[in-house]
């Protein structure tokens, strides 16, 4: 039995047509490399918002703890209703800072070419998903850290 040729291509009288998969996967490397030099600019705006999304999420963690306080006269114990309303807040921080590296994304490449298109979409998908990944094993880490095992045991 022949070797079947690779499914990337498609052999029609006598020459290699890609297919619609390849095609996309040819067209988002090309892409990534079109956008290579948006990157710098993304990151430079998307840390702008990081510094203030995180300046707001503590403060509110602050104010949370604050209150807390002040309704027990004390700061050093907390319930567990305490740390759901911590937990809340640092992960709502967290939820803002991926749909800031969205917006970000998403403007420069409207920007640049006018219009989103779907492979657009496929890459715009795969920053978001890093970061998400990455800011998930934060809090899980912060959780920990912070004795809020309840919260941690959910996560997982």
């Amino acid at each position: 039995m022949p070797n079947p040729e690779p499914r990337t291509k498609n052999r029609v009288r006598g020459r290699a047509n890609y297919n619609h998969f390849s095609a996309i996967d040819e067209f988002c490397s090309a892409q990534f490399l079109m956008y290579e030099d948006l990157n710098q600019i993304a990151q430079l705006k998307f840390n702008k918002e990081v510094e203030s999304i995180s300046s707001q999420t503590r403060d509110q963690v602050k104010d949370a703890q604050n209150e807390y306080a002040a309704l027990t006269g004390s700061a050093g114990l907390r319930s567990g209703q305490h740390e759901a309303a911590i937990c809340r807040r640092q992960i709502g921080g967290a939820e803002q800072l991926v749909r800031a590296l969205y917006r970000v994304w998403l403007d420069l490449i409207k920007e640049r070419r006018g219009y989103i298109a779907r492979p657009d979409i496929g890459f715009i998908a795969g920053k978001i998903e890093g970061y998400a990944r990455t800011q998930k094993g934060h809090l899980h880490r912060a959780f920990s850290q912070q004795r809020m095992g309840a919260v941690v045991n959910l996560m997982t």
